[in-house]
């Protein structure tokens, strides 16, 4: 990958000197650094050293009048039918043209397409973002009913690879809720989606993020989620994770402020060679902070998925509450699952657990299935579909909720049928 010339070909005269100085800080960091590979420890069971060969474009230019009805299509054939605001990106870049701006009253909304701050993360993908971001795209909620605000990104393939920096800041008290939705325009061809998206939530805030994604088979996707909680503030996380090639999803929380809490949970299905890799990291900074992990797989065929989930308690974060549970169910014996939870406590007035299991579908519940005149295709079904609705039942969002129920059945085995 030429990634200089590519920054060299993006227009100069578009933004302002700071900026251009930014990217070329950071295209040097990630340069140093490289792609990561199972070294790098928070990698160990992911690389992505293979995606040198493939020819990303990093600066491609916004959608042309074609690519943005043919998204139109796409968004109308997976619309939710959701009374709020929505942002739509094509390729990494804000389409204007398919998007329904939240109510500045309650949301505002800024799309800074020449502005970047220097980004203080080291990661490699993070300094890839900052380098070849289309802009940065911040959401700031004042009051508590703002309604749903819905982010949909599209991908058109054609070997691109689009770095896309968000922000979602709310104020003291304010509530929100954001969705992002992930699709592609079919038989799209390779792609790569490298995410970063900031939180910040002030005191006594709460905000509701759920990801749906629905990539196709070829696509790759890197997304990096970090959110800093003050005292008081809740995040509710929920992940449904059912494309792509090879997916990498982040999140790394803060607990800076005392009683704050974050809960997050997400379901992963995995079929054919597909690569889906979970880390969230938990940082316990403050007394009586809480937080909640639950993640479950379903994977078949040769697939492979990765949970690490990792909870830090600092010294003085005392009385604090730290819960991680991951499951995983195998559809076949050739799939593979990496479970690896993690706790790291500097205090000792604190509750904290951690559980793993991989298994099959329990032989005692198909047979008492079976005894009550159901057929085996149809009892691995409703066993297999109500472990993922431990998850999906989390969703407060009906019109989201039923989407991905429906999704994930979509995907279940052709050998399993659903009722």
């Amino acid at each position: 990958m030429d990634l200089s010339a590519q920054l060299d070909s993006l227009d100069p005269g578009s933004e302002a000197g700071a900026s251009r100085a930014v990217r070329l800080a950071a295209l040097e960091r990630f340069m140093a650094l490289g792609l990561p590979d199972r070294r790098v420890e928070t990698w160990r069971y992911t690389d992505l050293t293979s995606l040198r060969k493939k020819g990303f474009s990093f600066s491609a230019p916004p959608p042309d009048a074609a690519a943005l009805e043919t998204a139109g299509v796409v968004l109308r054939e997976h619309d939710l039918a959701i009374e709020g605001a929505r942002l739509v990106f094509v390729d990494g870049h804000l389409a204007e043209s398919l998007s329904t701006p939240p109510q500045p009253e309650q949301v505002g909304f800024e799309s800074a397409a020449s502005t970047l701050t220097q980004d203080s993360d080291g990661t490699a993908l993070a300094a890839l973002n900052t380098a070849f971001a289309s802009g940065e795209h911040c959401l700031r909620f004042r009051g508590t009913d703002s309604g749903p605000v819905e982010l949909v990104f599209i991908g058109s393939g054609r070997q691109l690879a689009p770095q896309l920096r968000l922000r979602i800041e709310l104020e003291a008290g304010a509530r929100a809720e954001v969705i992002q939705r992930f699709i592609d325009i079919p038989d799209a061809g390779e792609a790569w989606l490298n995410l970063v998206t900031d939180i910040t939530l002030g005191s006594e805030s709460n905000l509701s993020l759920h990801r749906l994604q629905l990539h196709q088979p070829e696509q790759v996707q890197t997304t990096l989620h970090r959110a800093r909680l003050a005292a008081g503030a809740k995040l509710t996380a929920g992940n449904v994770e059912l494309g792509g090639a090879l997916v990498r999803n982040e999140f790394e929380i803060a607990l800076d402020g005392e009683d704050a809490e974050a809960d997050v949970f997400s379901l992963t299905l995995t079929r054919d060679s597909q690569h889906s890799d979970t880390r969230i990291a938990v940082d316990h900074r403050a007394p009586r902070t809480m937080s909640l992990q639950n993640q479950r797989a379903i994977l078949d065929d040769s697939s492979r998925a990765v949970f690490n989930g990792k909870v830090t308690v600092q010294p003085d974060a005392q009385h604090i509450e730290a819960r991680q549970r991951s499951d995983s169910l195998l559809l076949s014996p050739r799939a593979e699952v990496d479970a690896k939870p993690e706790l790291e406590i500097y205090a000792d007035q604190v509750v904290c657990s951690h559980g793993a299991t991989v298994g099959e579908l329990s032989d005692d519940h198909l047979f008492y299935l079976r005894a009550r005149g159901i057929d085996a295709p149809t009892a691995r079904g409703i066993l297999t579909a109500a472990f993922a609705d431990t998850i999906l039942q989390r969703i407060g969002l009906e019109s989201l909720r039923e989407a991905a129920r429906l999704a994930v059945r979509e995907r279940l085995p052709r050998a399993i049928e659903t009722t």
